[in-house]
């Protein structure tokens, strides 16, 4: 079978959490079958990912995505209105992956977002080929949680206007696909609340547990760490909400606590976090030693969507974590036995407080962390059932309305 997946990132090198789960899953399919990625190409770093990836064994095409002016973005989002698509996808187009997709060379389409839904209106007029669509996140239920947090009057009114385009068009878009994947049951539950009769499965995130494996305690002054894309505005907001409000309470009983704050393209809100212990390193090619020095890993997170694939990395790592309820949405976790939930900061120091004094309790929730993930949370389990879903759509038959 030829499956041609269809991505608004290059994923090389697979540092963040989708860049992850297409690498890791597209590995595993393409064991079994024939894969081609088409990839927005960004900036020349993408580029030059384009030809490591063919080189590792994924044929990859790269589509140029320049950023637009002023002008002519605001001209093409008009266009996009006037069809029905929120103009927030018409930035998310390259000639280069319409073009690779109107060669109908591919049994399967597979396209990783709603925001690139529309690339699928370019297969070959006449063709059967089945479509299959993952939702990485459901934009109406994030845009409504990043709006909550926006520090300024126009991006929030942004958030509102393109959540409210997006609960309109989002699930009538899935509707056009013969299969639609969710990454966690509550974002299947949402398009379901709006389109009842879509076909969703989840494939949730996941972690390779053979090649991680849990690291040694470190036996130095405690310290706390905090993963993610630093440039992320729910990322942003956890890591002042952290530093600024949780810290100062841990501090009065652990007064030589630090914080690592790790991930690509850290804002000038977050450096200026630095200090005192704080820790802002930025991106890093190897995460193992940052999990190394670690006594606990956090995910103080307030808003986004999805799944966060760090907190299967920590657990896989050998760490306990403590993260708030929406931090850990979407994972089949436990509080008190896989993981510590708090959503206030005075809740959330009490977890990190409790744990960084209670070796015997972290030590017990890192065992049924790590366990947890082993059984549910492998990518070679979740690369099997989207092998068993291609199958499926391509034995199926039945032809759905496009957009």
């Amino acid at each position: 079978m030829r499956i041609l997946c269809i991505a608004n990132v290059t994923p090389w090198p697979p540092r963040s959490g989708i860049t992850l789960r297409i690498l890791r899953l597209l590995e595993r399919v393409g064991a079994v079958h024939e894969v081609t990625l088409g990839c927005h190409t960004w900036d020349a770093a993408d580029r030059e990912a384009v030809d490591t990836l063919t080189r590792r064994g994924i044929r990859t095409v790269g589509g140029a995505v320049r950023p637009a002016s002023l002008r002519s973005h605001a001209w093409k989002g008009i266009r996009a209105g006037l069809q029905g698509i929120p103009p927030e996808t018409a930035q998310y187009q390259a000639p280069e992956l319409h073009a690779l997709i109107r060669a109908g060379d591919y049994d399967v389409l597979h396209i990783e977002e709603s925001i690139l839904a529309p690339y699928a209106q370019s297969i070959p007029s006449g063709r059967r080929i089945p479509r299959l669509l993952t939702l990485h996140n459901v934009h109406f239920v994030q845009e409504a949680r990043l709006a909550r947090i926006e520090p300024t009057v126009s991006g929030w009114a942004r958030r509102r206007f393109n959540g409210a385009w997006m609960r309109a068009y989002e699930p009538r878009m899935a509707a056009s696909f013969d299969r639609v994947i969710a990454v966690t049951e509550d974002d299947r539950r949402a398009l379901l609340d709006r389109a009842p009769a879509l076909r969703i499965d989840v494939v949730p995130n996941g972690v390779d547990t053979h090649a991680i494996q849990p690291l040694p305690m470190h036996d130095g002054p405690p310290a706390l760490l905090f993963v993610g894309s630093m440039f992320y505005r729910p990322c942003i907001d956890a890591a002042v909400w952290l530093v600024r409000e949780i810290l100062p309470l841990l501090r009065r009983t652990h007064p030589a606590l630090e914080v690592l704050l790790v991930g690509k393209g850290p804002t000038a809100e977050v450096r200026a976090l630095a200090g005192a212990g704080v820790h802002v390193v930025g991106e890093v090619e190897d995460l193992a030693p940052y999990y190394a020095r670690a006594t606990l890993a956090l995910a103080p997170l307030r808003a986004g969507g999805g799944s966060r694939l760090k907190i299967l990395e920590a657990m896989a790592f050998g760490r306990a974590v403590v993260s708030t309820t929406i931090g850990a949405e979407g994972l089949d976790v436990t509080d008190g036995t896989h993981i510590a939930i708090a959503d206030d900061a005075e809740g959330f120091a009490a977890r990190v407080d409790s744990l960084l004094g209670d070796a015997s309790t972290r030590e017990a929730m890192v065992r049924a962390a790590r366990t947890q993930v082993e059984q549910r949370y492998d990518w070679d389990d979740l690369g099997a059932r989207l092998l068993a879903i291609y199958a499926e759509c391509a034995s199926a038959t039945t032809e759905r309305p496009r957009v």
